[in-house]
């Protein structure tokens, strides 16, 4: 039998060693309070990349290469992969950060589909 301590122990080094960069443009056609969208406030989505073993710093640096940060382009850059707890069977596992809440088998409205 599997003990409480067991369930709730998770460690992937290689999953908590990737990273997702999105990249935003400023975009004057997106309203302030436009609360239909994703999207930060007039920022525009462009793109998601994921990287490994590397540093937001680094990150960063490698993407304003491509996307001028003086052009209007800006980087959020988040941990991609996620510790959730199945609300079942009460074990720890990892999902995308982006993953929806309806997806994940961390949400009451995933079981009761």
């Amino acid at each position: 039998m599997i003990s409480n301590t067991e369930k709730l122990d998770l460690h992937d080094p290689i999953k908590e060693s990737y990273l997702t960069a999105e990249i935003y443009k400023k975009d004057k056609r997106i309203k302030n309070g436009n609360n239909r969208t994703k999207n930060k406030v007039g920022l525009k989505f462009i793109n998601s990349i994921d990287f490994n073993n590397m540093t937001e710093d680094e990150i960063v640096e490698h993407l304003s290469e491509g996307w001028d940060p003086k052009n209007g382009y800006s980087f959020q850059v988040n941990k991609t992969y996620i510790k959730r707890k199945n609300i079942i069977s009460g074990q720890m596992f990892y999902e995308r950060y982006d993953t929806p809440y309806y997806c994940s088998p961390s949400s009451e409205t995933y079981w009761s589909m």
